[in-house]
């Protein structure tokens, strides 16, 4: 199927979960915390489509988080319905759709630094340069746990029900480690991502020494 077909459908698909998850959601203030940086970003790119298209692999991994964000922000990431069935089934301690965003958080955030350093800095990948996009999706993943904490310390009366803590103190170490394994599971699929870049630009992906 055409590359355009492609972006398209996940852009129709976008938009209607996108109004479905504005249809009563749990709590219209988090629907907006939680669904407004997925439109700003579909936003973003379809503003840069043309002068800079990503790969498709970028595309659909911003997909896949976009419509994790969406389902996030309608029930709230602590009471997604599949993934408490997948609780009540495995006994866990709490639900885990959380656990599952941040895990893609990192996914997305190692694709697009990838990606954009490669085709505009010209860096050579050389051993140095996974651990940069490691230390860089870990730190924006910090600083996403500091901002959501200063909003619900602000801005709501029970930071810990805010924040989906679900009685776990180390809720937040535990986003960033899944954010972690997201960006070490993009770096594992950087040989795709490569040629990916190739098909886009028509370039082959330096390597160094």
């Amino acid at each position: 199927m055409n590359r355009r077909w492609i972006l398209g459908i996940m852009l129709c698909i976008l938009f209607g979960v996108l109004i479905w998850s504005g249809i009563q959601p749990v709590k219209r203030s988090l629907w907006f915390f939680e669904a407004g940086p997925a439109v700003l970003l579909i936003l973003a790119l379809l503003i840069t489509y043309r002068r800079f298209p990503l790969t498709t692999l970028t595309y659909t991994i911003t997909f896949i988080s976009c419509i994790i964000m969406m389902i996030g922000s309608h029930y709230t990431y602590a009471e997604v319905p599949f993934f408490e069935k997948i609780t009540e089934t495995f006994h866990f301690s709490r639900n885990h759709f959380d656990r599952f965003g941040h895990f893609f958080f990192g996914v997305i955030v190692a694709a697009f630094l990838r990606e954009i350093s490669i085709r505009t800095s010209k860096i050579r990948e050389k051993k140095l340069f996974p651990i940069w996009i490691l230390s860089v999706t870990l730190a924006l993943s910090a600083a996403y746990e500091l901002w959501e904490f200063l909003i619900g310390y602000l801005f709501t009366e029970n930071v810990q029900e805010f924040m989906g803590y679900q009685g776990d103190i180390f809720d937040s170490h535990w986003d960033m480690v899944m954010a972690l394994l997201g960006g070490i599971a993009l770096l594992l699929c950087s040989k795709w991502q490569d040629r990916q870049i190739k098909s886009v630009t028509g370039k082959m992906v330096e390597k160094g020494d």
